[in-house]
């Protein structure tokens, strides 16, 4: 070897440097992260231990790992250091056999789950998103009947002296001796109310009919009232509602759930896309319904076991080189799915892909002493589940 100091007061490298790169024989192949190990040769009275986080003198990428015991032969000490760049994440896949457990009850959280029998499979709803929802038509005709007597076609914006003026003209009103007043929000609320103005007759609400089939959107459409109360009322609904929330991301036959609070709601399907920011459902009742929130249906789900798609993940932290990380304090302490309610709160969140299932202890990488860490998480692909 060629020595620059006969004395060896300096320490001298001694030979080459070995080369190595701790992860080309692992799943990953890792050819980035590379190793630097140096021998040196000094007087002991002249040794000096290298600082932390000292790099390698040709690679500044690379940190000092580990420094060996100086051995001394012949009056002079040897020694090597070991660097290396802190690792990316180190990934490796596999799988592992998950045990679902059942949803303890309808109502999960924020979420809301079909069915919760063990071994049965259920529909797992989003928590409940807020809408502008329009039930009611927005134009159109519709004519009233009463008994033999029909009134010609009424605009559904009609107001309400007209809508009253049209009843209280046909010639069965006029034969059983009496008036009404009209109430209307059809193009508002959905609601056409008649009341018994004047006469002393007392109508029922069957005495009424109503034909809504140029009502526009289409309508479902119900009546009642009568009897006691004289009154005689029309309830239209859109078929169609639309629904009004920015960006909604849904797709036509997309399942959802109708909800006035923040309970399960109706089960429905998304009937067309208007736009990105509009959407229609199929809806069968013929009753004004007041809701103004939905859930949107994350996945299905079955109790028991089941293999789930696992990736096993090596993080790497070297504190004072890792952003955020000054000691082994820093290291983040992970979030993850072990048991049965961090498990179901994945399932029945937003969750999707590769979640933190486990993790294990940090420990000192490659070896104890090191001043880098090194944490395996276990991570399941929830969309398995």
């Amino acid at each position: 070897m060629a020595y620059q100091d006969g004395n060896f007061t300096n320490a001298i490298q001694d030979g080459p440097a070995r080369v190595f790169y701790p992860f080309i024989n692992a799943p990953t192949k890792d050819t980035t992260t590379k190793g630097t190990v140096r021998s040196y040769v000094v007087v002991p009275s002249s040794y000096t231990p290298a600082a932390a986080l000292s790099t390698d003198p040709a690679d500044n990428t690379q940190y000092l790992l580990t420094e060996s015991e100086m051995t001394v032969e012949g009056g002079l000490g040897r020694y090597t250091r070991t660097y290396c760049k802190v690792p990316g994440d180190q990934v490796d896949y596999s799988s592992l056999v998950i045990t679902k457990p059942a949803f303890p009850t309808n109502a999960y959280g924020s979420a809301w789950v079909d069915s919760t029998s063990s071994n049965t499979t259920a529909n797992v709803f989003s928590a409940v998103i807020t809408a502008t929802f329009t039930w009611y038509p927005t134009g159109g005709t519709f004519t009233i009947t009463y008994k033999t007597s029909t009134t010609s076609a009424i605009n559904t914006t009609a107001s309400d002296a007209t809508i009253a003026a049209a009843v209280n003209g046909l010639a069965s009103v006029i034969a059983d001796g009496f008036t009404v007043s009209a109430s209307s929000t059809l193009t508002s609320a959905g609601v056409l109310t008649l009341t018994k103005a004047t006469g002393a007759f007392s109508f029922t609400g069957s005495d009424f009919t109503w034909n809504t089939a140029s009502v526009t959107p289409a309508v479902n459409s119900s009546t009642n009232g009568g009897g006691s109360t004289n009154i005689a009322s029309l309830q239209l609904a859109r078929s169609s509602p639309n629904v009004n929330k920015t960006s909604h991301g849904l797709s036509n036959a997309a399942s959802i759930r109708i909800t006035q609070s923040t309970g399960g709601g109706t089960a429905v399907t998304v009937n067309s896309i208007v736009d990105s920011d509009n959407f229609t459902f199929a809806w069968a009742l013929t009753t004004i319904t007041t809701a103004t929130h939905y859930r949107t249906l994350l996945r299905t789900y079955t109790p028991g076991t089941d293999r789930a798609l696992t990736k096993l993940i090596d993080k790497f932290y070297l504190p004072g080189v890792t952003p955020g990380i000054s000691s082994g304090a820093d290291i983040p302490v992970p979030d993850v799915a072990i048991n049965d309610t961090q498990l179901l709160n994945l399932i029945a969140g937003s969750a999707t892909g590769f979640q933190n299932y486990d993790a294990e202890p940090v420990t000192a990488w490659p070896t104890e002493p090191s001043p880098m860490f090194r944490q395996r998480f276990i991570q399941i692909n929830v969309d398995n589940l």
